[in-house]
């Protein structure tokens, strides 16, 4: 695969690296074609977002357990329960 214009992984770029695996280049390419398309995808949306809905997010992100480093452990528990919920689950 030819390196995508302007990457931001300059190993990809070169195309050689001794020290990085086939692999692990292949799956960076891939990364990288994706996040292309999705900016493709956002420029082309027909979906627009108002500034008050964005600043909503900006805000929510903010909270101080949306930070790096808060505690998050309840999700953890939120999934078990979730998961285990279901594993239950019968049809009728």
């Amino acid at each position: 695969m030819p390196p995508v214009a302007g990457s931001r992984f300059p190993i990809i770029q070169t195309g050689y690296n001794p020290r990085m695996d086939p692999a692990t280049e292949r799956a960076l390419t891939a990364i990288e074609r994706a996040v292309v398309d999705v900016r493709q995808l956002e420029e082309r949306s027909p979906i627009s977002l108002s500034s008050e809905y964005l600043e909503a997010i900006h805000t929510v992100e903010r909270f101080a357990q949306n930070q790096s480093g808060a505690d998050k452990t309840w999700m953890e528990r939120a999934r078990e329960t979730f998961l285990a919920h279901f594993a239950r689950a019968r049809r009728r």
